[in-house]
């Protein structure tokens, strides 16, 4: 048994380009000599891909597989890429992974999203530290900037790129995001960083892993500063029109940059080869502005989060129980009047196996039970919650060509009830190293607590008019309301891909997806009408059922959330990666995503007389690519992301959407090894030539920022 819609003219322009891209990179390159790291510092090896190729993961099927056997798109980012690549955030490194939509909102503020589109509150990524969750558990988002890591902890970072509700239940609609650290036992010694740079950057941090025996341990800790980004100035376009006849102006506020504190700490204990004990905490504090569907928010007095951790493995056993804990009060910087207290607790157990069932069965199964506890200012009915799952995966080794995975989870969520994710995938590998994969998953979305419980005061819209005795303020107040009859968001993905090592210094992957969510989870506006008019309404009833310019037909009052209508996503991925000589690496990818076909839902009117569904438009392409050069001594890097405009209805109401544009972003950097690689020092840029990157209608100006760094290695 082996280990463990079509396309607009502007694409098909776009194409042959990065086909032509692609086509240099799968060119032989000549057979490098043997290379070593030095002093523990990651360096470029020969057989880099050779090595990916054989890299073992764990998220597809929750248990150790090569990364080829997986039963789903995985891409992985290795501890070399992750360190040397000029980016602080965990926003740049996965915006070089096919498919996956990135907006990074302000200093502090991350959105990420494969194969949908992507939002102030993106729900559908589930995102794992250690196979612990650490999304926020009562609106369904990962506040990336909360995660207390240092880079140098990592290993890896795996990416599955499609639903993942078969294995690891709610909320793991579009993807799951996995970030697995190093050992310390692997990497004993200490690692101290300290840099700074543009935008009054600063940022240092410390890691130490040390053995003694069957114990072995990790202390780290670190901090990060920078300033706010620009806000856009102006109107929003499309915002002009009758029932907004000035337009809405980009907001403005007292901005906040990014101020982070975070430590962690590890114990293992290692009772035999096959068996291990692990002891892990952590904690992270943080100042700066996120966004959210009610504006833009600011910790401006800090918030923190922590975590404690037990883990047990013995062979394929592996049982996790956690806690996760955060505490926030700040302050919607847009509108004060909205609740700011954001507080919960959650204990988590979770437990999975394999077994190896006669010649051609492998099982995997597990379950999973959580209970929560929250006091949300927003959400002030939702007071606790629980959930539990089970589920069964059976790997079946047909012969050496063919291999069929299929699998089931059932979940509980209150107050939903229960949802069943089936996945079936076919694997067919008609020579080494290469694979066809079909697939078919069912993965669901549950309700969050917000969207069962909001009850949120929203700013007024004031209209002013002329009276007999002079001007006259109208008010139409507004709120957001959540509901309990909420169900599950469902979605029916299929996937055709392929993946092949095309030469020895090669590989290449194809993935075409349909991902069709029906009972989409969405805010539906109500309007004020001569059945519903706002409090103290001075004009006679019917002056609400008349539209602009003699009536005021069309004002919201309020927001609810509902399930309906239906919204699909395709689209095709494309992606190399190429060892071009013993010092350089390569890598491109081209990801194009269809306009979302949208069904049964009601547009809301825009103040411009245009009306459209209240779903965001990811970029239709999205170009990756990048280059790594390294011999021993000296590296250097280098990459550019490029996309294509999209539009945000993810704001408040219709008077707030708009468009971005479409920018190009070059990121670069190098360094270079002194003392035997014990030090380390190097440059990096990010947004070399300081486009212009708005990257939601509400979001600040991502600019260059030119940063340094020195690394001490003892």
């Amino acid at each position: 048994m082996p280990k463990g819609g079509p396309m607009n003219e502007r694409t098909w322009q776009s194409f042959p380009t990065v086909c032509a891209l692609l086509g240099v990179l799968v060119v032989p390159a000549p057979t490098p000599a043997a290379d070593d790291s030095v002093n523990g510092t990651a360096t470029v090896k020969p057989d880099t891909l050779e090595r990916k190729r054989e890299r073992v993961v764990v998220t597809a099927s929750r248990r150790e597989q090569i990364l080829d056997e997986a039963p789903a798109s995985v891409s992985v980012l290795e501890n070399q890429q992750i360190t040397q690549t000029p980016v602080d955030d965990y926003g740049d490194l996965l915006r070089q992974v096919p498919g996956v939509n990135v907006a990074q909102t302000s200093a502090l503020d991350l959105s990420i999203a494969p194969r949908s589109s992507t939002g102030v509150l993106p729900q559908g990524v589930l995102a794992l530290v250690d196979h612990r969750f650490v999304y926020q558990d009562y609106n369904n988002f990962v506040l990336w900037i909360g995660v207390p890591l240092e880079l140098e902890e990592i290993d890896r970072i795996e990416v599955v790129r499609g639903p993942g509700s078969a294995m690891w239940g709610a909320n793991a609609a579009d993807g799951v995001v996995h970030i697995i650290t190093k050992r310390p036992r692997d990497s004993v010694g200490t690692v101290v960083k300290l840099g700074g740079g543009e935008l009054g950057s600063g940022f240092g941090s410390v890691v130490h892993n040390g053995v003694e025996g069957n114990l072995a341990y990790r202390i780290s800790g670190g901090w990060a500063t920078q300033d706010p980004y620009e806000l856009r100035t102006g109107t929003i376009p499309g915002t002009v029109g009758p029932t907004n006849p000035e337009g809405t102006p980009y907001p403005a506020f007292d901005n906040l940059g990014s101020d982070v504190l975070r430590g962690n700490v590890r114990l293992d204990y290692d009772v035999s080869p096959n068996t291990r004990w692990s002891f892990s905490s952590g904690y992270s504090e943080f100042k700066g502005t996120f966004l959210t569907p009610g504006g833009t928010y600011g910790y401006d007095d800090g918030a923190f989060n922590s975590f404690a951790k037990v883990d047990f493995e013995h062979d394929s056993f592996r049982a996790t129980l956690f806690t996760n804990i955060e505490r926030s009060a700040g302050e919607f910087l847009t509108n004060p009047l909205i609740p700011n207290q954001f507080d919960y607790e959650t204990i988590n157990l979770d437990l999975t196996d394999s077994r190896a069932v006669g010649e051609h069965h492998l099982l995997t199964y597990g379950a999973s039970a959580r209970y929560s506890w929250y006091e949300i200012g927003l959400a002030p009915g939702g007071k606790e919650r629980d959930q539990y799952g089970a589920f069964l995966e059976d790997d079946i080794y047909l012969n050496e060509q063919f291999r069929l995975v299929v699998g089931v989870r059932l979940d509980h969520v209150d107050v939903m009830g229960q949802a069943i994710s089936p996945r079936a995938s076919l694997l067919v590998t008609p020579i080494d190293n290469h694979q066809f994969r079909v697939s078919y998953n069912r993965a669901f979305l549950a309700p969050s607590i917000l969207e069962n419980h909001a009850d949120v005061p929203l700013p007024p819209i004031v209209i002013t008019i002329p009276g007999p005795g002079g001007d006259m303020d109208l008010v139409f107040p507004q709120g957001s309301k959540g509901s309990l009859d909420l169900e599950e968001e469902k979605l029916d993905a299929i996937e055709v891909a392929w993946t092949g090592q095309v030469t020895d210094r090669t590989r290449v992957s194809v993935a075409a997806y349909r991902n069709q969510f029906t009972d989409a989870i969405q805010q539906i506006t109500e309007f004020y009408s001569s059945a519903n008019p706002p409090p103290g309404w001075p004009l006679p009833p019917e002056a609400l059922d008349t539209p602009p310019p003699g009536g005021f037909a069309g004002i919201p009052s309020q927001f609810v959330y509902a399930n309906v209508g239906q919204v699909t996503y395709k689209g095709v991925e494309v992606s190399a990666e190429v060892r071009a000589t013993r010092e350089m690496s390569l890598f491109a990818n081209y990801s194009w995503q269809d306009v979302p076909d949208i069904e049964d839902f009601s547009p809301a009117p825009l103040p411009n007389g245009s009306a459209r569904p209240a779903i965001n438009v990811p970029p239709r392409t999205r170009v990756n690519a990048g280059v790594l050069w390294d011999d021993d001594r000296f590296f250097a890097n280098g990459s550019l992301s490029f996309q294509e405009e999209a539009f945000w209805t993810d704001i408040s109401d219709p008077r707030n959407w708009g468009p971005t544009d479409r920018f190009t972003m070059v990121n670069a950097g190098l360094g270079v090894r002194l003392d035997g690689g014990r030090i380390v020092w190097s440059v990096a840029a990010q947004n070399l030539f300081d486009t212009d990157a708005q990257q939601h209608v509400w979001g600040d100006v991502i600019g260059r920022k030119v940063t340094s760094q020195v690394v001490f290695r003892f």
